[in-house]
């Protein structure tokens, strides 16, 4: 059964299993995609470090480690890309020290 209501909203590190018996790390939002097409609803978008593999259709378990920010909306799409720049290079930072 699955959730209809999110218990988080944000942007987070994260590490996903159930691919090949490996602990990949990676970067995770959870909300509505405010600044793309602010759709209504909530969905999480996952992405992983240093993995290129075909895994649409696979079932994943995304583990949650630290919530870097709340999702918001930028005034335009340059803005938001310099953000996931920062979000990434500090969940990288956060992935190195948890392993």
């Amino acid at each position: 059964m699955f959730r209809k209501i999110s218990p988080v909203h944000g942007v987070f590190a994260v590490t996903v299993t159930g691919i090949d018996d490996l602990e990949i790390a990676g970067i995770a939002n959870v909300g509505t995609r405010p600044t793309v097409d602010g759709s209504a609803e909530v969905i999480l978008e996952t992405h992983l470090f240093d993995f290129d593999g075909d895994i649409y259709g696979r079932y994943i378990e995304v583990h949650f480690k630290q919530k870097i920010r709340d999702e918001m909306r930028f005034q335009s799409l340059e803005q938001l890309q310099t953000q996931i720049k920062l979000d990434v290079a500090k969940t990288k930072t956060i992935a190195k020290s948890t392993c």
